[in-house]
């Protein structure tokens, strides 16, 4: 049995206010609960808006799950979403869409879709929970594994690792450093190139980003020889935040090998 509440249209108003800090959206093709918006509250509870069958005007989904429309209109034409929240993918047209001080308690490392939209409820309410319960986060950060604000030199077996656009036009930035210190190619936008490892960030959608991370992670795994020192890749010219691209490196959290920014242990346990 569903356990979340359907509102209608015209009795929704005797929920109000909720401030809703997760929904799973699914569109008119999905499967599963297609044409349905879920939600999760701050307190817990749980709604579901039939908002295609029931042909809710936008208004009134506006006043159920504020962020929808703007976040609606971002995931269609596949651009960044809006400051603080961050799209996970549960395959087959759902998307569960999260608060970033909830994404930043919650683990999907090593979940395919499948599961992820089987489980999400429960995820997102343990992430409620340790939010609520501070003592119950685990720091993984530690100096050993944090890559530095500023590199300006590398050890014979250190990897240098930079966001690039989609051209591998390192003009600025870290992929500029990276061209003029550490042996990146100009016109290369992905990959290993001296001592340095391009990771394109801008110009590509965020499905396309997610690939791009799993490449590097897969690459740093197969080399345990080599240490690798992420930037904050995304977080500038390429529109993203760290509460968004910070989760995607997850499964490097294992890699003795991979040191991340300390911005982006910050949402990773």
């Amino acid at each position: 049995m569903d356990k979340f509440i359907i509102l209608s249209k015209d009795d929704y108003t005797s929920v109000l206010p909720v401030e809703v800090v997760a929904f799973h959206f699914s569109n008119a093709g999905a499967c599963g609960h297609h044409g349905v918006i879920r939600l999760i509250t701050r307190d817990r509870r749980q709604y579901m808006v039939r908002y295609l069958y029931d042909a809710w005007p936008s208004e009134a989904i506006a006043e159920v799950c504020p962020p929808f429309d703007e976040i609606k209109h971002s995931y269609q034409n596949m651009g960044p979403l809006p400051a603080g929240w961050v799209r996970i993918n549960m395959g087959l047209g759902n998307s569960l869409f999260v608060r970033g001080d909830i994404r930043q308690h919650i683990s999907v490392a090593g979940m395919i879709p499948p599961e992820i939209y089987q489980h999400w409820e429960e995820i997102v309410l343990n992430a409620i929970g340790r939010l609520d319960d501070p003592s119950a986060v685990i720091a993984h950060s530690n100096p050993a594994r944090v890559s530095p604000d500023h590199i300006e030199s590398l050890e014979e077996n250190d990897v240098f690792v930079f966001g690039s656009n989609i051209f591998g036009f390192h003009d600025g930035g870290a992929s500029e450093q990276a061209l003029l210190r550490f042996g990146a190619v100009y016109g290369q936008p992905e990959g290993i190139q001296g001592q340095s490892y391009a990771i394109p960030t801008d110009g590509v959608t965020y499905d396309k980003l997610v690939g791009h991370i799993r490449a590097f992670i897969q690459y740093a795994g197969e080399h345990p020889e080599t240490r690798f020192l992420v930037t904050r890749i995304g977080c500038g010219t390429a529109g993203y935040d760290e509460t968004q691209i910070a989760p995607l490196f997850g499964q490097a959290t294992s890699l003795e090998n991979v040191l991340l920014p300390a911005d982006f242990w910050k949402y990773l346990k």
